[in-house]
């Protein structure tokens, strides 16, 4: 059958104001609403800027150095873990063995002094600067990769049909029964998104599972977002679905999945929740006299 342009248009149109452009929040079903973790966006994003800020000075500092023969101060460290004399070749490092430690003496050498003690040697005079210089390096090898090992965690769940909000975080689940959930808002300074007491996430405080004494707070919505008040709309459409017959626009056009941003992505897969939460929850709410 023939469809014009302009009714193709049309159809993109009409699924496009159909879809909640509101950040963080998908329902999977009717009666479901999945809520981003918080804290997860904005550590990705604080990785990734700090990943790009230590690339390039990996590239200005190491590789360019490297490149034009003037690498003097890794080939230094090198030198003290043995190269050009342990392994691998550095004449001026074979030298030193050879004139400094073997022929002077150099610290506590002696004319029988084997390249590893000269190692040794060295590490006793100075520990200090070896430590400090492999945590170092370990530390700019970290701000490296680390971004692209960061995955987003499983979402939070609020399931109208049997009044809770829960998720599962550390092994464990994490729940509040409709009648009991409140949310807290505060805006927050947040240079990472260029907001200043503007807005901020919304806040829950859920209780342990097996020790229900013990509660948590947790921080919801999409990060980082475009919208004021971010944390309070969402927390009062929450409530609203939670406790009420009431959808309100952002969660009746959320979409069935949570987007993911293209500089959200990770080696490994988006975390889910376990299959088995809902019963967990239902069975949860039976057990202390919630349903």
């Amino acid at each position: 059958m023939f469809k014009s342009k302009e009714s193709g248009s049309s159809v993109k149109l009409e699924k496009y104001l159909n879809v909640s452009k509101f950040e963080g929040i998908s329902r999977p079903s009717r009666d479901i609403v999945d809520v981003e973790q918080y804290e997860f966006g904005r550590l990705k994003m604080a990785f990734g800027l700090a990943g790009i800020g230590v690339w390039l000075a990996t590239i200005r500092e190491v590789i360019l150095p490297h490149l034009a023969g003037k690498l003097e101060w890794v080939d230094q460290f090198l030198g003290l873990l043995g190269r050009g004399y342990l392994w691998g070749t550095d004449e001026s490092w074979r030298r030193s063995y050879l004139n400094d430690c073997l022929r002077d003496h150099f610290l506590s050498c002696s004319d029988t002094t084997t390249p590893l003690e000269y190692v040794a040697i060295m590490f006793y005079d100075d520990p200090k600067y070896y430590i400090i210089t492999i945590i170092g390096s370990l530390i700019i090898f970290l701000f490296l990769f680390v971004y692209f090992f960061i995955r987003r965690p499983a979402p939070f769940r609020v399931n109208r049909k049997i009044g809770a909000i829960y998720g599962w975080d550390q092994g464990k689940l994490w729940i509040s029964p409709a009648s009991e959930f409140e949310f807290s808002y505060k805006g927050e300074w947040d240079p990472l998104s260029f907001r200043f007491f503007t807005s901020g996430p919304m806040v829950v405080r859920l209780k342990n599972a097996k020790n229900p004494n013990k509660t948590r707070k947790f921080k919801l919505g999409g990060y980082p977002h475009w919208d004021r008040l971010h944390g309070r709309v969402l927390g009062k459409a929450i409530t609203a679905f939670l406790k009420t017959s009431r959808t309100s626009y952002i969660i009746e056009n959320a979409p069935k999945r949570l987007p993911l941003a293209w500089w959200k992505w990770a080696i490994f897969a988006v975390a889910k929740l376990p299959d088995d939460i809902d019963a967990h929850a239902e069975e949860w709410l039976r057990k202390y006299k919630y349903l």
